[in-house]
Parts: C-alpha cells; sequence; structure tokens
C-alpha cells in the first residue's frame, strides 16, 4: 500500500483523538481490511512516546473488534506499552 497518510498524522494530535479523527487516516486494504501505516521513513518515527501509541490504540480498541499490530523483533519502551 502507498501511504496518503500513516501513524506519524494522528501523532501530531494525540492529545485530540477521536474515532472520527482516526477513520480519516485509516486506509482500507483491497482485502476489505482496514490499516494504519507506518510512517514511510524511519526518521519520521524519531520522538514516538509510548504514551502517543496508546492513546491511539486506545481508540482503535474501540472501533474495530481486532487490532493486530505488525512490530519488529526488538524490545524498546514502545513496543512494550504496545503489548
Amino acid at each position: 500500500m502507498r501511504p496518503n497518510t500513516t501513524l506519524s498524522d494522528l501523532l501530531e494530535r494525540s492529545d485530540d483523538l477521536t474515532p472520527d479523527l482516526v477513520s480519516s487516516v485509516v486506509q482500507r486494504h483491497a482485502s476489505g481490511l482496514y490499516v494504519l501505516l507506518a510512517p514511510p521513513r524511519p526518521e519520521m518515527a524519531i520522538g514516538i512516546r509510548p504514551s502517543q501509541i496508546k492513546a491511539v490504540l486506545d481508540i482503535l480498541r474501540q472501533m474495530y473488534d481486532f487490532v493486530v499490530i505488525d512490530t519488529s523483533s526488538g524490545l524498546d519502551d514502545t513496543l512494550i506499552g504496545m503489548l
């Protein structure tokens, strides 16, 4: 998928997250799944705080029956917060 919007777009407004805002950033895959894409460049992920990820996940849990997270294999504070 080519990202029109990504997680970075939500993190800029992590204090004002709403289901409507998240819906405007999530993209629909041809399979029918909804996908929140990672930032296109690794440097765009620098500075992401675990609390921001938690806020996004809290909204996603309200919106969807299942939330699947594709992560890296390394453990850091952000990944631990997601788990």
